[in-house]
């Protein structure tokens, strides 16, 4: 669909692994689930701080 080489799927994701510093997918989604579950999303995270603060989200 992507019109890509198997080899440079392959690449990207063990990029993803080293810079995530797990050894395989399953720890990466066991990463993320930790991650998801632990942080409580708020309204105010993006209208707290700074206008300069503000402005890397933008």
């Amino acid at each position: 669909m992507l019109h890509r080489e198997e080899e440079t799927i392959k690449k990207i994701g063990r990029k993803i692994l080293r810079k995530l510093e797990v050894s395989s997918m399953k720890a990466a989604i066991g990463l993320y689930e930790k991650v998801a579950h632990s942080c409580t999303p708020t309204f105010s995270f993006f209208n707290d701080g700074t206008a300069q603060e503000r402005m890397r989200f933008s």
